[in-house]
Order: structure tokens, then sequence, then C-alpha cells
């Protein structure tokens, strides 16, 4: 807040620090002036429309977040709970699966075709 602005608002000299302080809310009104204290109710309402400018911004801000983060947890309280034995076993289940699969064309003497292996992948060469 610019305090000179409200101390030019009476084209004085300036502002008595001593005049007002913070907890003695207008000093000893018997010393002084006027001016004095419109420069102190002045200062106190700057500062105190500057604290709430400060907490509607920041206000403002918590209320984007919670906005953003809204949906992000409805969507986690969707889905089921995460168990990590569970999907522990839906691995195994899969390597075993696929073991299986391999032993079995093995047994039977069935080769895997292997697509890497294409005409094109391969080099030739002549004598």
């Amino acid at each position: 807040v610019d305090f000179t602005a409200i101390d030019d608002v009476f084209a004085s000299s300036g502002f008595n620090e001593n005049a007002y302080n913070d907890d003695d809310e207008f000093g000893d009104s018997s010393q002084q002036t006027f001016e004095d204290l419109c420069r102190a109710h002045l200062r106190k309402f700057a500062k105190s429309a500057e604290m709430y400018a400060k907490e509607t911004q920041l206000t403002k801000l918590v209320g984007a977040w919670q906005t953003g983060l809204a949906p992000l947890l409805e969507e986690q309280e969707e889905r089921p709970a995460f168990d990590i034995h569970d999907v522990g076993r839906d691995i195994l289940d899969t390597m075993e699966n696929t073991l299986t699969n391999v032993r079995k064309r093995t047994s039977t003497g069935e080769k895997k075709v292997d697509k890497s292996s294409s005409q094109k992948n391969r080099v030739g060469f002549s004598a």
C-alpha cells in the first residue's frame, strides 16, 4: 500500500508514525489532530483492504484447485480398490498360461513363426 498517497490527500509534510500505533488503535487523541486521525483510519483501512485482496486471491486459487481436483477424486472413487496381491496373481497366471502354451507347442513339434525373420530381413550371400 502506498501510504504517501494517503498522506498526500491531506497535503501535509507526512504521516506522524507515533500518532498511530497498532497496539493502541487511535493513539492519544488529545495530542492528535483531525488530519492525523484520518490518516490513521485510512492506513488501517488500506491495510485491511490489502489483506482482504490477498485472501480473495488465495480463495480464488484454492477454488480453482478444488475445481480441478474434484473430478479426479470422483474418478478415483469409481475405480475398484487396488490390491497388489490380485495384480501379482494375474501376472503369474498370465505367465503360467504363456509357458504352458509354449510347452505344448514344443512337445508337439510345432514351431513358433518368428515374424522378424521374414525375407526382407535376411542378407543373401552369393558365391
